[in-house]
């Protein structure tokens, strides 16, 4: 079980990987803005679930789900899922392209779009936590 010390701790983590990525999309570095956002995204997500089921999930799939559901329960109120879903797919190819199979897709402007979505989920998290004493 993941205690509310460690979720600070990993808070910190988010805090850095979102101004990684805005740095990196400010230095044209799209890749590495992608690969940052995808980071923040799993770890905003395991701190959610953590806090309302009690546990993480490593499955990417999962995750995608929890983003809809939550949504659907009003945990959140905006949907992520397609944005969890899309990093997901895209973190391989930000991360190890030309050696993927998957080819890069996607813009500086998909990039930013991908980060302001992150950084609402962030907004929407930080609240819950502060709701829940962890921050």
């Amino acid at each position: 079980m993941v205690t509310k010390v460690e979720i600070r701790e990993n808070w910190g983590k988010v805090e850095k990987q979102v101004k990684k990525a805005e740095e990196s999309l400010k230095n044209n570095e799209i890749d590495d803005c992608v690969y940052f956002v995808w980071l923040a995204s799993e770890n905003l997500m395991n701190t959610l679930k953590t806090i309302v089921n009690g546990r993480f999930t490593v499955s990417h799939k999962r995750k995608v789900f929890d983003a809809k559901r939550y949504f659907l329960k009003g945990v959140l109120k905006r949907d992520y899922s397609k944005t969890v879903k899309k990093l997901s797919q895209l973190r391989l190819v930000a991360a190890f392209e030309p050696y993927t199979i998957v080819k890069k897709s996607y813009t500086k402007d998909d990039a930013n779009q991908f980060l302001e979505n992150i950084k609402h989920l962030k907004n929407e998290v930080e609240t819950k936590l502060r709701s829940e004493r962890v921050l």
